[in-house]
């Protein structure tokens, strides 16, 4: 099963970034620009960069780069936060809008692909057993963080 999982995993992104190439393409940015943006699109109370590596998954290397790419492309600006001068929040500009709306497409395609031919009992099912496996991952991953995951 593990393995079955990797390999869903790997093809998932591959299709993705397929569908993703033209909306990178058209606007001039990376894979992983996109990403940022439509992170930040999708959950508006996790505008920095430090929720995006924590709950986007993106290495802090890559991501000072790619927020600096943007930045200078004129899709994110920096606002700082108050009372915390070290806290930057991140904000997608008006020439990011486009670019959001089509990645958007974009994972709504994906979605429909993911679940073309499953029956809405199946995906019910699918649905409890992924909250699950959410909830089994998110515990493991702060017991790794304190050391405690065995």
């Amino acid at each position: 099963m593990a393995n079955s999982c990797m390999t869903v995993f790997r093809n998932s992104l591959e299709v993705y970034e397929q569908l993703c190439r033209p909306v990178c393409e058209q606007a001039g940015i990376l894979q992983g620009e996109l990403n940022i943006l439509l992170f930040l699109a999708n959950n508006p109370d996790k505008n920095t960069a430090m929720d995006i590596h924590k709950h986007g998954g993106m290495k802090q290397s890559m991501l000072s780069t790619l927020v600096e790419r943007l930045v200078k492309g004129g899709y994110l600006v920096r606002e700082p936060i108050p009372g915390d001068r070290r806290k930057v929040k991140l904000v997608c500009t008006e020439k990011a809008a486009p670019v959001i709306s089509s990645g958007r497409e974009v994972q709504k395609r994906m979605m429909q692909l993911f679940i073309a031919g499953a029956a809405p009992e199946d995906l019910a099912a699918c649905a409890r057993v992924m909250e699950q496996v959410e909830r089994n991952l998110l515990e493991c991953r702060e017991k790794a963080l304190k050391g405690e995951l065995k």
